[in-house]
């Protein structure tokens, strides 16, 4: 089982384009969708109010009988969600404040998982580092539900052009096991 820990604005994109139908996807997030997840994430107006985990499972079913499963409790290193840690190969970071990206290195740590850490910054830089290195993505730590780069309509490119780099790490590891990491900033060429 693949962990998409945050089904928002880079969490929703990542599952879709990862989903297959002989794969399975854990999807935690115990966040709701609201009218500002709309513009930048893969949710409809008529998903309003529901949880973000649920709504997604069933966009990847409907999309090719992907087996998803949601988790809408909230993720912490104790219970990290209910999510059966046994089952998973990889756990997938999206999530958009420091607390609970804390939370997912102390999951893989305790558990020896390995966790791709993806996110965007304030000022359009998109990273996607693998286990330990995740403190590159620096900056201010963001509380809880504080972070505008993944509600405003404005940023919508760069939340799509870090999914899609997450995607693309997330299956060069599937396949040959290396873990591709990025630094993308605007104006600067990709590095590897």
């Amino acid at each position: 089982m693949i962990a998409i820990l945050g089904c928002g604005a880079v969490g929703s994109p990542v599952a879709l384009s990862i989903a297959m139908p002989d794969r399975s996807i854990g999807l935690v997030d115990d966040d709701r969708v609201g009218r500002e997840n709309i513009l930048t994430s893969a949710f409809y107006k008529h998903h309003e109010g529901a949880f973000k985990a649920r709504v997604l499972a069933e966009m990847l079913w409907r999309k090719c009988g992907c087996r998803a499963m949601a988790y809408t409790r909230t993720f912490d290193a104790r219970h990290a969600s209910g999510l059966p840690l046994n089952e998973v190969a990889l756990l997938v970071d999206l999530f958009d404040n420091t607390e609970a990206r804390r939370a997912a290195m102390s999951v893989a740590e305790a558990n020896d998982l390995p966790v791709l850490h993806a996110g965007i910054g304030a000022s359009g830089v998109v990273t996607i580092a693998w286990d330990s290195a995740w403190p590159l993505m620096g900056g201010p730590g963001i509380p809880r539900g504080e972070n505008p780069v993944c509600t405003h309509q404005i940023n919508r490119r760069f939340l799509w052009t870090c999914a899609f780099f997450t995607a693309y790490a997330i299956e060069t590891y599937l396949v040959s096991g290396v873990k591709w990491a990025a630094v993308v900033a605007p104006g600067v060429r990709i590095m590897q």
